[in-house]
């Protein structure tokens, strides 16, 4: 068996003062988050997007997805394809243009940092144990091999149910209260992303489960970390889909100069559009 790695809490203070340092020597990109949707918006499309939008209600009245989509296939019918589209997997990204953006900015969020790196660092190794050791916990309706899906909660393995319930307690200390929690507790997504300027945000740094995306000041997009596969209900996915719908139509009427007051609709100048820089 591989030996198992030690969680020392007790070496809180070498933690923080490492990852503290780390983070002032690195000095990330300052991009706006404008500019960092519009890269993620690109690099979507160029991953074969079905339909996306900003600023996206998870619920109704809710917090909002700086941005959403969905991916769709095309529907099989005694082994044949029929031309008619179906809704496979609902994509959230959230936008941050610093780090104290992406959490309270509480004064113990370096310490917590520290502990969440090497929680998590244990955890990967654990997983990767228990997908040698109980290969029968891979799902076998996984749509797309490189999101393959380990029913990691039925291991036999004590220690990471152990450090799985550090992680997620430490998450709350840093997560609670912020919209990642509210957008992810939504259940609308099954894919959640995280989009930081290059080298703002480490992986360890994530809620379990969270994809991590660095955006360059050249609009490059790197996937750092690929997201896990989150549960949603088809109806909450078609919910989240028609709220993508309805605000992609109002982007389309604001294009059109057409204005919507109310229950009326106002037609007036065409926006004129900017130059390409």
């Amino acid at each position: 068996m591989t030996k198992q790695l030690e969680f020392d809490l007790f070496d809180m203070e070498h933690a923080e003062e490492s990852h503290v340092e780390k983070v002032e020597k690195a000095k990330p990109l300052h991009i706006p988050k404008r500019t960092i949707q519009r890269a993620v918006l690109a690099w979507l499309l160029e991953n074969d997007i079905t339909g996306a939008a900003l600023s996206v209600p998870t619920k109704i009245s809710r917090a909002k997805a700086d941005i959403g989509g969905f991916y769709s296939k095309a529907k099989r019918s005694k082994g044949k394809l029929n031309k008619i589209f179906q809704p496979q997997q609902t994509v959230l990204v959230e936008c941050r243009e610093s780090r104290l953006k992406c959490w309270p900015d509480c004064s113990n969020s370096a310490q917590l940092s520290g502990l969440l790196k090497k929680s998590y660092a244990e955890l990967e190794a654990l997983k990767d144990q228990i997908r040698k050791e109980e290969p029968e916990l891979r799902a076998l309706d996984t749509l797309f091999e490189e999101y393959a899906h380990w029913n990691y909660k039925d291991s036999q393995n004590d220690q990471y149910h152990q450090t799985h319930k550090t992680l997620k307690k430490l998450e709350q200390s840093l997560y609670k209260g912020t919209r990642f929690e509210g957008v992810l507790n939504s259940g609308v997504a099954n894919l959640c992303y995280l989009a930081v300027p290059k080298g703002c945000v480490d992986v360890h740094e994530l809620a379990e489960g969270w994809g991590l995306l660095w955006v360059d000041e050249n609009f490059k997009v790197e996937e750092i970390r690929k997201p896990d596969l989150f549960e949603s209900s088809p109806e909450y996915q078609l919910h989240f889909i028609q709220n993508i719908a309805s605000v992609a139509a109002s982007s389309v009427a604001f294009a059109n100069g057409l204005y919507i007051q109310k229950t009326k609709v106002k037609l007036g100048r065409i926006p004129r559009k900017r130059r390409n820089p």
